[in-house]
């Protein structure tokens, strides 16, 4: 049985850390395409890329369904 950990923030706090997170995306830009010749990157990042940190936030702003650009 594997069992799952589920931790509650208050709404001001978590709109806290939507914020920042939008914040970091808007002043970086994703770094995969930049290295094509690395067998581990793509030039092209899908959607659920999480190869540099700026894929990496986009992916966690999707996975609680708020959008990148908002």
């Amino acid at each position: 049985m594997e069992f799952q950990t589920i931790v509650t923030v208050k709404q001001a706090k978590f709109e806290a850390l939507l914020h920042s997170l939008r914040l970091y995306l808007e002043s970086d830009e994703c770094v995969c395409d930049r290295f094509t010749d690395l067998p581990l990157l793509y030039a092209v990042c899908p959607p659920d890329c999480d190869r540099c940190m700026w894929c990496i936030g986009r992916t966690a702003l999707r996975g609680i369904g708020q959008r990148v650009d908002a």
